[in-house]
């Protein structure tokens, strides 16, 4: 049975839903540079909308590229063998810094135009964070100054992921922010975490919450 290596820089979960499963590579942890996932190849069956069905076989290298052609600009790629090279990486690190230096450029002159906080998403918060970590901006913009109450935003006070103000449940690890919603609604539980004023002015950081019930991780 043949398989392939999809490879994800980003600290963010990515997936993909297909017909036959869901597909999810993890984030890549703050200690390494990249985490990978092994995807098999698989058997489905094919739907010609008339009542008949056939079997058809869907290799993991297909649905390593799928995956990586839709998240490509975060720094997902298939490797070219069980472990990346070092090549790889890097040319994965650059068309991510290359998609930041893209959308700083939107959300700057969005800015220009409107000076409205709710006009820049949190993607271009992350580009903007990421570039200054590296050099390609010099201080942060203005827009990356505003508190949480400005933004709509605040970080989660367990993960430090960005979230809206008021929800109930972070998006991001699960963490309980207000119990009696939560249970109002049946929210799944996590840890509870008492808000402050501190909480909801921590620096925002974004993850891109794609997990969905009954996904396939295989």
């Amino acid at each position: 049975m043949g398989k392939a290596v999809v490879v994800n820089i980003s600290p963010y979960p990515v997936g993909k839903q297909f017909d036959f499963g869901y597909f999810e590579v993890p984030g890549c942890p703050a200690s390494r540079e990249y985490s990978s996932m092994a995807i098999e190849d698989r058997r489905s069956m094919k739907d010609y909308g008339d009542g008949r069905y056939e079997p058809m076989r869907i290799t993991g290298e297909e649905i390593a590229r799928d995956l990586a052609e839709t998240w490509k600009e975060h720094g997902v790629f298939v490797s070219s063998q069980e472990v990346p090279t070092e090549e790889e990486v890097e040319a994965a690190r650059e068309r991510r810094l290359a998609w930041y230096r893209e959308i700083y450029s939107e959300a700057a002159d969005s800015w220009t135009r409107y000076k409205q906080y709710r006009m820049i998403n949190d993607r271009q918060r992350d580009a903007a964070r990421e570039l200054l970590k590296v050099g390609g901006i010099s201080e942060p913009p203005e827009w990356m100054k505003a508190s949480g109450h400005e933004t709509g935003h605040m970080g989660c006070p367990a993960c430090g992921g960005e979230i809206r103000v008021g929800v109930a449940v972070c998006r991001h690890c699960g963490a309980i922010l207000d119990e009696a919603r939560a249970q109002t609604y049946r929210l799944t539980s996590g840890p509870r975490v008492a808000l402050d004023s501190q909480a909801e002015e921590s620096e925002p950081r974004k993850g891109e919450s794609v997990a969905r019930p009954g996904r396939n991780r295989g």
